[in-house]
């Protein structure tokens, strides 16, 4: 987190952005999965 909110200028919004860690590793399938049925 640190390398992320050093960024200069930025500090102070990039301190205030939230931040997610997802730690499910076939996430990217799951959300594809998902945007597909939507369109359907």
């Amino acid at each position: 987190m640190k390398t992320f909110l050093h960024k200069g200028r930025m500090s102070k919004l990039l301190y205030n952005m939230p931040v997610n860690v997802i730690l499910k590793a076939d996430m990217a399938l799951t959300g594809a999965a998902y945007y597909a049925l939507e369109i359907l």
